[in-house]
C-alpha cells in the first residue's frame, strides 16, 4: 500500500509559492514503467487538489514528460485530470534518457505537436503552459506569465532540434 499523503497541514503555516509535484503523462504507462510507487498518479492529483483547497491563491503546477509511449488520448486525459484537480500551470517536455540504465525513448514529439498541446492546455483553462522539447518542470519559471511559451516562440526551430 502507498504511504500516507504528506503532511499538508504544514502548508497552512508556510505555504509554498507553487507546488512543483509532477504527475504522469499517462497513468497506465507510468504505473507500470516510471512512477515511484511511493507517489502514485492519484496521490499526486490529491496532493495538488488539497494544496489548492488549503490556499485558493496558491498556484499549483505539474509537468508531463512525453516520449515514453503515451498516446495523445492519454496525454489529454492527464491534462483533464490536472484541470479537474485545479492545477493552474503546466509544463510539457520531451523525455530524454539520461543513461543506458534509464528507460529508452519510445517516441520524439515534434515542435508542432508541442505547440498544439500548449494550445490545447490553454483552451482547457490552464493559466499558462510551457511546451517544447527541452522544457522541464521549472524551466524559465520566471517567465511563466509572459504569455509566449516562455519565449520559445522566439527561438528558431532549428535550434530546438
Amino acid at each position: 500500500p502507498p504511504p500516507p499523503a504528506p503532511p499538508l497541514y504544514l502548508m497552512k503555516r508556510r505555504p509554498p509559492r507553487s507546488t512543483p509535484k509532477p504527475s504522469s503523462a499517462a497513468s497506465d504507462v507510468y504505473k507500470r514503467q516510471v512512477r515511484d510507487p511511493r507517489a502514485g498518479y492519484q496521490q499526486t492529483l490529491e496532493v495538488l487538489s488539497t494544496a489548492k483547497q488549503m490556499n485558493s491563491r496558491l498556484l499549483t503546477k505539474s509537468s508531463l514528460m512525453l516520449g515514453l509511449g503515451e498516446s495523445l488520448d492519454e496525454i489529454e486525459e492527464a491534462m483533464i485530470d490536472l484541470r479537474q484537480h485545479q492545477v493552474d500551470l503546466l509544463t510539457l517536455g520531451q523525455y530524454l534518457r539520461p543513461t543506458k540504465n534509464h528507460l529508452p525513448i519510445r517516441s520524439w514529439v515534434s515542435p508542432k505537436e508541442f505547440e498544439d498541446l500548449r494550445e490545447l492546455a490553454l483552451k482547457m483553462g490552464f493559466k499558462e503552459a510551457a511546451a517544447g522539447p527541452l522544457v522541464r518542470s521549472s524551466y524559465r519559471a520566471d517567465k511563466i506569465f509572459d504569455g509566449n511559451n516562455l519565449g520559445l516562440s522566439q527561438v528558431p526551430i532549428k535550434m530546438l532540434k
